[in-house]
């Protein structure tokens, strides 16, 4: 054995002559089984390994008596410190456990006076020791593609648990990364945040079970950390989402049930909204509404999207407005309303948003000029919304829609919602993987 420190203090050497250091050992495996009802033998339910204990004998030496038992004194202050590192080079690099002592016995008998046998036992709380540095697995530069997979073996003898950092040199239309372990199907989905915060880096680190940023400020994700196995190869891909377009939330049944009516007679001011969960993160390309003209009203169709604010519509999500020209609008059909100005909004997956258009864009209507805005009387049909309006501004919010007359009741709005640009991918961006050796 070529060196033995504990908290940086070498154990090898004239003072310390050590006999054997017993680290290789494995921890003992405990195992979670359920008796099987009248059946022989157990289900085992999961397992893991319990503590390590790492034995070192040696003798102490001395010039003379008084060093030998100074020295002594010394070995028991060193291993007086709690949870320091015991590292051992073995196998061509250096083994580190984070312990303390649990026992330190010394042998010495009268005739010891310039040496005597000592036996110390280190208690390794997590199981396992680990290398002093990391090794980089994956390290792929200039990644403008929507999808990279990476092959890789992971050394060591338990399982590692990798740290992900991507960091940014062209965001372009990047809206959520999404790290998958192909062989496993675990995957893990981190938003990139709104485009006016958007970090130089982010870094999914499995270990600690964090996403963060790079000011060290958490991250929306979602899924599970992709672990990864030893001894056979592992395939982990990236996936870049926003270059193309999803659906993902819609209420698009074509049945006339009900339809709000948008003009103004100088007493209303209509306000509806249709409340969505988007199942997936992303920045909003374009809204469609299945609408209505008849006769020849003017201005615009405008829509936001609001934020929940305790189960009704809250207040607008960035700046951004997508409208339709009343004049496009002409039968019953969907239609599209584009970004016309302010910041697209970025939606976060399972957080509750709102479809917000205001009448009081539309123009140059009566009775006989109007705009309409169909609605589906299923409250089944779209589970995860509903219909809301008011129309005056007392800003009283009820469920049901507007119009002349208000309907009361759960109703949703036929719409779509659509993530992603459609374009080709924009990004630029880095991916670097590291973990730590372990050894049990």
């Amino acid at each position: 054995m070529s060196s033995i420190k504990y908290d940086n203090t070498e154990l090898v050497g004239a003072t310390y002559i050590p006999r054997y250091v017993k680290h290789e050992t494995a921890p003992e495996r405990l195992l979670n089984a359920v008796k099987l009802a009248r059946q022989d033998g157990q289900v085992i339910i999961d397992d893991n390994f319990s503590v390590k204990y790492i034995d070192i004998a040696g003798v102490i030496t001395g010039a003379d008596q008084a060093t030998m038992e100074a020295n002594i004194d010394t070995l028991k202050e060193l291993l007086s410190r709690k949870d320091k590192n015991l590292d051992i080079v073995y196998g061509g690099g250096t083994r580190r456990y984070v312990c303390r002592s649990l026992t330190f016995d010394i042998n010495r008998d009268f005739y010891h006076l310039l040496h005597a046998p000592y036996v110390v036992r280190f208690f390794v709380a997590k199981g396992y020791g680990t290398d002093t540095s990391e090794t980089t697995a994956i390290n792929e530069a200039g990644i403008v593609t929507a999808e990279t997979t990476k092959l890789y073996t992971f050394a060591g003898s338990y399982q590692p648990k990798p740290r992900h950092k991507i960091s940014l040199n062209t965001r372009g239309n990047l809206d959520v990364i999404r790290i998958t372990n192909n062989l496993t199907g675990d995957y893990i989905d981190i938003d990139w945040g709104n485009v006016s915060g958007q970090p130089s880096w982010i870094e999914a680190n499995e270990e600690n079970q964090t996403v963060l940023n790079d000011s060290g400020v958490a991250v929306n994700y979602r899924g599970k950390f992709p672990s990864v196995a030893l001894g056979a190869e592992q395939s982990l891909k990236l996936t870049v989402i926003g270059s193309r377009i999803t659906a993902p939330n819609q209420q698009q049944n074509t049945n006339d049930d009900g339809k709000v009516v948008f003009y103004d007679d100088g007493v209303y001011a209509i306000r509806q909204a249709q409340s969505f969960v988007p199942d997936q993160s992303g920045r909003v390309q374009k809204i469609e509404l299945r609408l209505r003209k008849t006769g020849s009203p003017t201005g615009n169709v405008d829509v936001q999207i609001y934020t929940d604010n305790n189960g009704k519509p809250g207040s607008a999500v960035n700046t951004g407005t997508f409208r339709i020209a009343v004049a496009d609008v002409g039968a019953q059909n969907y239609y599209y309303l584009t970004l016309v100005s302010g910041v697209s909004p970025f939606l976060i997956a399972g957080q509750r948003y709102w479809i917000f258009l205001n009448g009081l864009t539309i123009t140059g209507t009566d009775v006989s000029n109007y705009i309409t805005w169909y609605y589906q009387t299923d409250a089944t049909h779209y589970l995860y919304g509903k219909a809301m309006y008011w129309e005056s501004f007392d800003q009283i919010w009820t469920d049901g829609v507007g119009g002349h007359p208000s309907v009361d009741g759960q109703f949703d709005m036929q719409f779509r919602i659509y993530l992603g640009d459609s374009g080709a991918p924009t990004h630029d961006i880095t991916w670097q993987v590291y973990y730590t050796k372990k050894y049990l």
